[in-house]
Formats: structure tokens, sequence, C-alpha cells
């Protein structure tokens, strides 16, 4: 991928600072990413005992965040705008450990751990409270246990793709240029089949999202 020409297409900068925007990010794409990974463990047969208890500790800790206070522009406008900006990487990236035969839940888990473990030591390095601390190491903690507990080795993929783009936006405090309302790839996933049955397979190319071009899936 073209960095500069996704980020010259897709994000602009805004004046904030790396710890509002690493909250926002944690807030934004582990909520909708943890929403898939519960849903995709259940039809996998894996939702139950620790698994459950752990998912609920995550929701928690990512609550017990407190949200900046931030007069230029709103905190659910910032976070849509951060799910828009990361939304189709972290699509191509999900889809690339299908490809490698790592499962659907653990594709997710996968994509978490390569977040946290990007943001992680801008994390520590920014003026959290001891609450703010203990709700990441939380996170990060459940996170690497799922992690660790896949025993596909492709589960290495570096999502470098991802990592780079995180690594840029955090430091340039770059967002998307529009909202995204929400984000799902199990939806991406059912829209992505009922245009298949509809059409036929091959190249998919939706231009509705917010006026920009949007990477969309693709039966190989």
């Amino acid at each position: 991928m073209n960095e500069k020409l996704f980020l010259d297409k897709r994000a602009q900068a805004i004046p904030i600072s790396q710890k509002e925007y690493l909250i926002f990010l944690l807030k934004g794409l582990y909520f909708y990413l943890i929403n898939d990974l519960e849903k995709f463990l259940d039809k996998e047969g894996r939702y139950y005992g620790s698994m459950v208890s752990n998912i609920r500790k995550i929701r928690v800790s990512i609550k017990s965040i407190e949200n900046p206070e931030d007069d230029l522009i709103s905190q659910e406008e910032m976070i849509n705008r951060i799910v828009y900006l990361y939304k189709p990487i972290i699509i191509q990236e999900y889809k690339k450990f299908l490809k490698k035969r790592v499962s659907k839940a653990d594709s997710i888990i996968c994509i978490c751990k390569r977040i946290i473990d990007t943001v992680g030591p801008i994390l520590y390095s920014e003026d959290f409270t001891e609450e703010e601390e203990h709700a990441v190491d939380t996170i990060k903690t459940i996170i690497e246990s799922f992690y660790n507990n896949i025993k596909n080795r492709n589960k290495e993929y570096s999502c470098s793709t991802l990592t780079d783009l995180l690594s840029t936006c955090i430091d340039e405090s770059l967002v998307g240029s529009y909202e995204s309302e929400r984000f799902s790839i199990l939806r991406e996933e059912e829209q992505r089949k009922k245009k298949s049955l509809l059409n036929g397979s091959g190249i998919r190319i939706d231009s509705s999202d917010f006026k920009l071009t949007e990477i969309s899936w693709t039966d190989e």
C-alpha cells in the first residue's frame, strides 16, 4: 500500500495530544473489534467459561478510561473519524490472516495484539492515571493470553501495513476526513455474501462510504 497516497485521500491532521488520540483509538477500534470477536467466538463454539469473563473485563476496562474533554470536536465524532481512517486497512489485514488459515476469531485477536503492541510503548510514556494504566494493563494481558493460546504459527504475520499506519497517524495526529458511524467485519462479510449471490464472484468496488472509494471484499 502507498501510505502517503492513502493518507492524502483519507486523513487530516487535528490539534490533539497523543494521550487523547490513544484513548479515542482504543475506545473506537477495540470497542468494535471486541464486538466482532465475541460473535466469531460464539460461531466457532468457543465463547464460554473464562473467554466470556475476559471479554467482559476488556469492555469494563475500555469504559473505565475517561474520555478527554475537547471543545474542538465531539468525542463521538473523534471515534468515528478514527474508525473511518483505519477501517479498510483492518479489513485488509483480516483477510490476509484468513488466507493464512487463521480462524476468524483468532484473526481478530491477532489484529488486537498488533494494535496494543504498537501503541503500548507510547501509552506508557504518556501521563496516564493509575486507573487508566491498570485498564490498559488488563486489556494487554488478556489479549496476550488469547494470542498465546493460538496454535497456528501464521499468527505471527506482522500486520506491517496496519502497524506502520498506526505509528504515522499517532505521530502526526491524523484522523479520518469523514466519519464512519459503525464498523463490523462480520457485517462486511454478510454484505459480501449477499453481493456474491446477486452478482457472482469478482472484484467489488464500493464508493458509497462518504465519497471516497472503500476497500471492499473480493471472492478469490
